[in-house]
């Protein structure tokens, strides 16, 4: 694949981005979903869709091995049409959206909403997180975290990441669903009755 000047891609980005070919005019297709196996948590498939109204359609949807890509900008480059396929295999793969994520003594930490991968490999480098795993639902509304922590398992709709990675959780966003905590994961309602707790007892010393 062609060097990139970005770190890492996110795939709430790429979504709805068209796939094109170096030689060609002809757009071959939109992105509609983006497959992550699950044994390596790697970035191994982009599935296409021809049109935005074909998005329910599955005999129009096909798909792109991540390798064959050669270029990612505002476009999907590939070097020719005949790489995009029917179907391929799967099993061992994940779209990871809405997966829930738990450290490895089972502490909750949300689940997934979005995720971030590096541009060369695929790998994916970095797990964004709420307590829904709904991606219509803007970051406005709920607490958004990111995890860096590496993936210790996974499971079709399970991901293990290492112990302590909560403590290491940056926020990315303050809802308002958040501050009237609802929606909550139970580690975030502690954190906000402690909090209630040390401000009480900072008045009760005045």
């Amino acid at each position: 694949m062609t060097a990139t000047p970005v770190n890492h891609f996110r795939r709430s980005d790429l979504l709805g981005l068209p796939v094109r070919t170096r030689t060609e005019t002809e757009r071959l297709g939109i992105v509609n979903q983006i497959w992550v196996d699950l044994n390596r948590s790697t970035v191994v498939a982009l599935e296409l869709r021809q049109a935005h109204f074909a998005e329910l359609i599955a005999a129009l949807q096909r798909f792109i091995r991540f390798n064959g890509i050669q270029d990612i900008s505002d476009v999907f480059w590939v070097d020719e049409s005949s790489i995009i396929e029917d179907a391929i295999n799967l099993e061992d793969c994940s779209r990871l959206i809405r997966s829930e994520v738990l450290t490895e003594s089972a502490k909750v930490l949300g689940r997934v909403r979005d995720f971030e991968f590096e541009p060369m490999s695929g790998k994916v480098s970095a797990l964004i997180t709420d307590s829904l795993g709904l991606p219509q639902i803007p970051s406005q509304a709920v607490n958004t975290y990111q995890i860096f922590d590496g993936i210790v398992s996974s499971g079709r709709d399970r991901l293990i990441v290492f112990e302590g990675a909560e403590e290491r959780l940056v926020q990315l966003s303050v809802g308002i669903l958040g501050r009237l905590s609802i929606g909550c994961l139970p580690w975030e309602r502690n954190e906000i009755k402690n909090y209630i707790i040390r401000i009480s007892a900072a008045d009760e010393e005045k």
